[in-house]
């Protein structure tokens, strides 16, 4: 899963999205504004908990991960998005494996900032 002290200067050959999350860090410096959503797509062990990890290490915030296999009802999407702490990153593994109506609640929180 990563080391927990990660940080962008620890991931070697992903320049590219090192350099978008690095931008995305500096535009929220900027505007002292709270994260939008970022979506990672890749197979398993492709290194999106390294990104997750580093990108809450450079932001300062907590992560917080979850498994899509342990969320069973409605319930479980709206604790993981708005409990304590307010300022975190969630980093979701499995995601295609959420059921169909939790998936299209994570998808209509994502796109409206609204549960």
């Amino acid at each position: 899963m990563g080391n927990p002290s990660t940080r962008f200067g620890d991931i070697i050959g992903q320049e590219n999205i090192v350099s978008r999350l690095k931008a995305y860090k500096e535009f929220l410096a900027t505007t002292k504004g709270a994260a939008g959503h970022i979506l990672m797509i890749g197979e398993e062990g492709m290194g999106q908990s390294t990104f997750a990890i580093a990108l809450a290490n450079e932001l300062d915030v907590a992560l917080h991960r979850s498994d899509s296999s342990e969320i069973q009802i409605v319930g479980d999407v709206t604790v993981l998005l708005t409990g304590p702490p307010s300022q975190k990153v969630l980093f979701l593994s499995r995601a295609q494996f959420l059921r169909k109506p939790l998936l299209e609640r994570f998808g209509l929180a994502m796109r409206t900032g609204e549960l």
